[in-house]
């Protein structure tokens, strides 16, 4: 007795788990309802082997069965429904409740072994998607997926591992096995997704200004950074034909206009009286 008592305690334990599971993707699916990442395709399913799971537990009376996956079927729906997809809401509603009927009307009539039977090969196909998906996208954009939901199913499902091999339900101890396997991957691609170069990224940064703009060059003397005079409106803008032709080559395509902050890397200003205009500035 005392045995089966701490089997079901870690059941329940991998029922609280699975419902914390569920919560952080649904905040962050909400607060993002574009960003991509996300399978519904994988939900759905998710939300109708837990259905499975839950009528398996009623029919068995395996109670920590029963609790858990009533809030998980909702919060799955939830996401199943929030994300983004190519079919609408409405389809994707309408599939999942003609699913769902069609589960209970099984579990009133079918033995226990088909329930547990359509449970398992729920959990064997429920993170699939999810995991192509997770596997398929290339790019270093953010995703909707949160990893934390992954990493409390990857604990969820250790508790229920340890409480199948404790009371020895294989189908249980599989659909485990395949839940935790497939956990394990989308976590890992999620949170070592890299960006597929560097990029490249400025050494001096130059914070632009409405009112002041500085112009940096290095001096032919001995070679340090000077700081050039501001460019007020008395004269002492910097125009193209201030700057000669091998310099101009090195301009980017767009400098930025008006009075801003910019820097300028190279000797650009040759004439003398702005050179000596600056050191009058200078002192």
């Amino acid at each position: 007795m005392h045995f089966h008592t701490i089997a079901n305690g870690i059941g329940y334990l991998g029922s609280a788990l699975g419902v914390a599971m569920v919560v952080p993707q649904m905040v962050r699916t909400m607060r993002n309802r574009t960003m991509p990442g996300v399978s519904a395709l994988s939900w759905g399913l998710l939300a109708l082997t837990c259905t499975a799971w839950l009528l398996y537990g009623v029919r068995t009376g395996e109670v920590p069965q029963i609790p858990g996956n009533v809030l998980l079927v909702s919060g799955a729906v939830v996401i199943a429904l929030a994300v983004p997809s190519a079919r609408t809401v409405g389809a994707r509603a309408a599939g999942l409740l003609v699913a769902a009927l069609a589960l209970v009307g099984l579990a009133v009539v079918a033995p226990l072994e088909v329930i547990g039977a359509v449970a398992l090969g729920g959990a064997l196909v429920s993170s699939v998607p999810q995991t192509i998906k997770s596997l398929a996208r290339k790019d270093a954009s953010v995703s909707a997926v949160s990893p934390l939901s992954w990493v409390l199913r990857i604990a969820s499902q250790s508790c229920w591992l340890t409480y199948a091999l404790a009371l020895h339900d294989q189908t249980v101890t599989i659909s485990a096995i395949v839940i935790l396997s497939n956990a394990i991957i989308v976590l890992v691609r999620e949170t070592t997704r890299s960006a597929p170069g560097a990029v490249a990224q400025m050494q001096h940064p130059v914070a632009l200004d409405d009112h002041v703009g500085v112009v940096e060059q290095v001096l032919g003397v001995d070679g340090a950074e000077e700081p050039l005079a501001r460019t007020e409106d008395h004269g002492h803008h910097v125009h193209p034909h201030d700057i000669d032709e091998p310099a101009r080559e090195r301009l980017p395509a767009h400098v930025a206009r008006g009075h801003r902050n910019i820097a300028l890397a190279g000797q650009l200003l040759r004439r003398r009286d702005r050179l000596a205009h600056i050191g009058e500035e200078r002192n």
